[in-house]
């Protein structure tokens, strides 16, 4: 045990040798000065979450680089930054916690849920306003999600689909129900709050 221990911590201190440390102190800063122009770009409509404090600014500023540093996402970086200019919290002294839940949904996000969560809103919202009964709005969205992006190329069949809406499950998002002969999904009131915030169009293009 000994041996290996040993062996285990010579191969990290190779690892961490100067040049590659060099590479990662320039990885991150590329990751941060993304995360930055994201940031600004997001803030150039106007800020209006409302007179936040600084230090709660500087909190949920905190979490946005760790994001960033993490390796998360150009596109998840974006819905965070946009929860950050556009999320108005109940009252100012909440803005960072309401801002790290968020976080914690959006940073882990994958493209195909990203696409697949927000085509299911849609569709759930389009149904709705054609007058579906409420017993048929999970079932006729979740089939017309999944034949429509089974068609397309973020994803390979409806079962790929299916995995999307399944694993987007764990962020409070989406939640399953049993009908139709399958497992069919709805948006929850979760999301019918973030889509108050964000920008619904770029979760569904799953692009930056």
């Amino acid at each position: 045990m000994m041996v290996e221990i040993v062996t285990l911590t010579g191969a990290i201190e190779f690892v961490l040798g100067e040049g590659v440390r060099e590479g990662i102190r320039h990885l991150l800063r590329g990751r941060l000065e993304t995360a930055r122009d994201v940031f600004f770009e997001e803030s150039r409509s106007g800020i209006t979450a409302g007179n936040v404090p600084p230090d709660e600014f500087v909190s949920v500023a905190l979490r946005y680089l760790r994001a960033a540093e993490e390796g998360t996402a150009k596109r998840n970086l974006r819905l965070m930054a946009q929860v950050m200019v556009r999320n108005v919290p109940q009252a100012p002294s909440l803005y960072a916690d309401e801002f790290l839940r968020w976080a914690d949904v959006l940073a882990t996000l994958r493209r195909e849920e990203c696409i697949a969560v927000a085509t299911l809103y849609r569709l759930m919202q389009e149904e709705f306003a054609g007058g579906a009964a409420p017993e048929n709005l999970a079932g006729a969205a979740t089939l017309k999600t999944t034949i429509a992006l089974a068609q397309g190329d973020a994803f390979a069949d409806e079962a790929d689909v299916s995995q999307a809406l399944s694993s987007a499950t764990r962020t409070g998002l989406v939640q399953p129900h049993s009908g139709w002969g399958m497992l069919v999904y709805s948006t929850t009131p979760l999301m019918d709050k973030l889509a108050t915030i964000v920008r619904l169009e770029d979760m569904e293009r799953g692009e930056v």
